[in-house]
């Protein structure tokens, strides 16, 4: 029987690193969400956080929304343009969906089809996570990897390459669709993918607005961490190194190594 390797270093780095997601999720702005799209990068797309759960027999399951009738409805002729997944709460409101057909916003409207149940989940291992078509627009998909790369390799998170693919391109138009916006003390999605001509707009940045892309994306990182599995995992890794508060584990052994530095010294 073959030893099973273990990474003692790597387990302690996702196990901080997935922490440091969840304080993301719980209080997201665009810029801490930006720098943590490396982590999804390597946990998810390079599968590092496979390597931690392996050799402990943890299976990795996400609970997403499904959207295989939404899917079937943009593939067929339905003169829909744009559809979002969503999922995840943002400035205190949460849409389950929003999709615009023949120019007409529709926002999180179970009228929209009445076989449609919004609330409906499935459960997806890491590879159908990543691969799960979340965005839709112009007749073509965008999956949850498609977006965590753009984000890390296209839009600074990692570093900013400007040369870009089709996909990339569709990306940066899709960004344009709309916004999820607080203003004041209400919060709207405004829709307005039957305004998207075929040139690219002057970059727009607050900090009150989130466009569709990084929704998703926000939506993906709180799928990821909110998962039983996920959280199997670090509670594992924490009881396999003793570990303290994650915001301890580290200082910790710094601490320790520091102390012992200026004691031979």
């Amino acid at each position: 029987m073959s030893k099973i390797w273990i990474n003692k270093e790597l387990d302690i780095v996702n196990y901080e690193d997935i922490n440091y997601l969840q304080e993301i999720i719980s209080n997201p702005d665009i810029k801490f969400l930006r720098r943590s799209s490396t982590i999804m990068r390597r946990l998810l797309v390079n599968h590092e956080i496979m390597q931690s759960s392996s050799h402990r027999r943890i299976k990795l399951l996400f609970e997403v929304p499904d959207n295989k009738p939404f899917i079937q409805r943009c593939r067929g002729k339905n003169n829909i343009i744009f559809f979002q997944s969503g999922g995840v709460a943002t400035f205190g409101a949460t849409y389950k969906w929003a999709i615009a057909k023949d120019g007409n916003a529709t926002v999180d409207d179970q009228q929209f089809n009445a076989s449609i149940n919004p609330e409906a989940t499935i459960f997806l291992k890491i590879d159908s996570f990543l691969k799960q078509q979340v965005l839709f627009f112009s007749g073509n998909f965008v999956g949850r990897q498609d977006i965590i790369k753009y984000i890390a390799n296209k839009s600074g998170g990692v570093h900013f390459d400007g040369k870009k693919s089709d996909k990339d391109l569709l990306i940066d138009k899709i960004r344009e669709c709309g916004y999820l916006q607080k203003k004041d003390t209400k919060i709207e999605y405004v829709l307005q993918a039957h305004k998207i001509g075929g040139n690219k707009g002057a970059f727009e940045y607050s900090p009150d607005k989130i466009d569709p892309v990084y929704l998703e994306y926000l939506a993906s990182c709180y799928f990821f961490v909110s998962s039983q599995s996920i959280n199997d995992l670090i509670n594992s890794i924490k009881k396999d190194y003793t570990l303290y508060a994650h915001n301890h584990s580290l200082q910790a052994i710094i601490t320790r190594c520091q102390i012992a530095s200026n004691s031979s010294a």
